[in-house]
């Protein structure tokens, strides 16, 4: 429209009346445009106030959630906000980046603490794991002993009583480690049924044998 209007000026004229009647129907089309391009920019910044509004809205409930520790509860709402994050629109350059590193610094509060939580939980559970390794190893050191006597099965009770007491070692090690310390332990005792099994077959046998002699 600019460069159509310089090239208007440069045309020269044609005449007063000639003019004048171009210049209403030239005048009309370029009023038409920057009405419609005034009407935009007011639409836009409508939105934009709009939009600003919503972002701050949801600033506030993003705010409310950064100390939560409820982990998969909160970070699904976090995924929520942020889709309707997006959906708000633009809220115009002045003030989009800084409203946007508001909403950004209270979810990376909650996700730095989330993942600082489960850091720590799992130097927990290795520290535990390891604990309960060694009870697997002394339960399997007195099953292959194959020593039966009321001692080592106190021992082994007594490490059943250690394992409840170290607490939770993560799922996946914690089955695995129990199903080895119970494998152990199930030996022992199976070993120690076998062995008092044996000796009462013995003691019945002397008995009989005793009784025969008698006879």
């Amino acid at each position: 429209m600019a460069e159509l209007l310089n090239q208007w000026k440069a045309a020269g004229s044609c005449g007063k009346e000639t003019d004048d009647a171009l210049w209403e129907q030239f005048n009309a089309a370029r009023q038409s445009f920057f009405d419609r391009k005034q009407a935009y920019k007011q639409a836009r910044q409508e939105k934009a106030v709009n939009s600003k509004s919503a972002k701050e809205e949801l600033i506030k409930k993003a705010e409310e959630l950064k100390n939560s520790t409820e982990w998969k509860k909160t970070a699904d709402a976090y995924n929520e906000l942020l889709n309707q994050w997006k959906a708000a629109g633009f809220a115009g350059k002045d003030q989009d980046d800084a409203l946007w590193e508001q909403f950004n610094a209270a979810r990376q509060a909650f996700y730095d603490a989330r993942t600082a939580h489960f850091d720590a939980q799992r130097a927990e559970n290795a520290k535990r794991a390891e604990a309960k390794a060694e009870l697997v190893k002394a339960a399997q050191a007195i099953a292959d002993e194959k020593f039966y006597s009321r001692e080592n099965s106190d021992k082994i009770k007594n490490l059943n009583a250690q394992w409840k007491t170290i607490g939770f070692a993560g799922k996946q090690q914690e089955d695995e480690l129990w199903a080895q310390f119970r494998a152990a332990a199930d030996s022992y005792f199976e070993g120690l049924k076998q062995y008092n099994q044996s000796r009462r077959d013995q003691w019945m046998m002397r008995m009989q044998e005793n009784r025969a002699r008698k006879l």
